[in-house]
């Protein structure tokens, strides 16, 4: 069959062979290859885009964790603060009660901080007799506690010898680990 072809029939059915074996080539071959090759790359944008919002999330995630520490260490001082400060309410509520002085008025003051040390005031008017003063005041002064006595204004209330004092009491209390 392939005999009785003329030379340039030959080289035409040679060139068609070669076109369909191209063609066949690129069909089963090559064009699975860049379709999969397409595929690839779109599950590759997509995957990006994942990972991307992943990382932000995580950014997120360690933003929150860090702002829910510092929350819980502010929330942990200040329940410290608070039991100081309720301590300290008590050992001077002890005292003036041993000491029969009627508390008239106490004042919230702030609390002064620093790195090492607390100082805890205590703004308060008591109704005594000097007798029960200065017994109070030497408790204080023997006491064990660093409490100390500032800004004192006392005068006579009747004859009685009743008096109303003013004070400020003070307390100095180390701050734990150097922290603040």
């Amino acid at each position: 069959m392939f005999t009785s072809l003329s030379t340039r029939e030959k080289r035409l059915l040679a060139a068609t062979v070669i076109v369909l074996v191209g063609a066949l080539c690129y069909r089963a071959i090559y064009y699975p290859q860049v379709s999969r090759l397409l595929e690839l790359h779109d599950e590759a944008v997509v995957l990006r885009l994942k990972l991307t919002e992943t990382r932000r999330a995580l950014a997120l995630s360690d933003r929150i964790e860090r702002q829910y520490r510092r929350y819980e260490e502010a929330i942990a001082s200040a329940g410290t603060l608070m039991e100081e400060m309720i301590d300290f309410q008590r050992t001077v509520s002890d005292l003036t009660d041993a000491n029969e002085m009627e508390t008239t008025e106490v004042r919230s003051s702030p609390v002064s901080v620093s790195q090492y040390y607390r100082v805890l005031s205590m703004p308060l008017t008591v109704k005594t007799r000097p007798v029960w003063l200065a017994r109070f005041l030497a408790q204080l002064e023997s006491g064990g506690e660093l409490i100390r006595v500032r800004d004192v204004s006392v005068r006579a209330i009747d004859e009685n010898e009743n008096l109303s004092v003013d004070m400020k009491l003070t307390r100095v209390v180390a701050a734990q680990g150097g922290e603040e």
